[in-house]
């Protein structure tokens, strides 16, 4: 008798420890970065927070809100690419960063603009990234990576760390361009209270996609899951409609399947 309780516990145990395998604890790190992301009232919100939520909900899983960590963007993209287990969002899937995560998405496509003030000259050829002028950029960001492979040295580029700052750098004249998505910054120069009709885009690029990013040796069985039922919200139509409620801009809204 007492060997057939022994066999059920060890049952139990293996099947609790399967049942753990299955469950891992995966961190979810993001930042600031409206409107995809961003911590509002100590909540966060945000279209790839909805999209996450949809995605969780088609698992079965509770809603991640609560799990997820917002942090400045080198941090997070620094842990992502050295830690399993780790599901980065938003970023832009890139050649160069294609062999460092396992992709999920799109989200929703990315536009990079140069915003500046108003009274930047109109007749300077801004695609060719005139190396003159002073570009605030976020390290790590893929505009860091497009500005360099544009050829502007890195003299001529000074780094922030949130969106606020990034604007306060420009509306202080320490930058002559801010490097950032369009609607995020517009969106960071009002919560500073400016007179949004005195900057203007002086120059606006298709970058890419964004995307979730699990980061090497994260559990398998959770990624495919995770795929899977992204799949499921992508069919139903749900990553369309939220999109279109939460972003202005509809150019944003059909993000090409890969």
């Amino acid at each position: 008798m007492k060997r057939f309780w022994f066999i059920c516990f060890s049952g139990l145990l293996a099947f609790s420890s399967g049942a753990h395998a299955a469950s891992p604890e995966i961190r979810l790190l993001t930042e600031q970065f409206s409107p995809l992301n961003e911590v509002h009232n100590g909540k966060t919100r945000g279209v790839a927070v909805e999209i996450l939520k949809a995605v969780y909900a088609h698992m079965g899983r509770p809603d991640p809100s609560g799990d997820i960590v917002a942090m400045p963007w080198s941090r997070a993209y620094a842990e992502a690419t050295s830690q399993p287990n780790v599901l980065l969002f938003s970023i832009i899937r890139t050649p160069e960063r294609e062999g460092l995560f396992h992709w999920v998405g799109p989200i929703m496509a990315a536009n990079v603009a140069l915003v500046g003030k108003d009274s930047l000259p109109a007749d300077v050829d801004w695609a060719s990234l005139p190396k003159a002028y002073r570009y605030g950029v976020l390290q790590d960001d893929f505009s860091e990576q497009q500005l360099i492979a544009k050829g502007l040295p890195r003299t001529s580029m000074l780094f922030w760390a949130s969106p606020q700052s990034g604007a306060r750098m420009l509306m202080r004249g320490r930058i002559d361009v801010w490097v950032y998505e369009r609607s995020s910054a517009f969106a960071a120069l009002a919560q500073l209270g400016e007179n949004l009709s005195d900057y203007q885009v002086v120059h606006e690029f298709k970058c890419g996609d964004y995307y979730f990013a699990f980061s090497r040796g994260t559990d398998e069985g959770f990624m495919w899951a995770f795929q899977e039922a992204f799949e499921a919200v992508e069919r139903s139509g749900e990553r369309v409609s939220i999109v279109r409620k939460l972003v202005k801009s509809k150019a944003t809204v059909s993000a090409a399947r890969p």
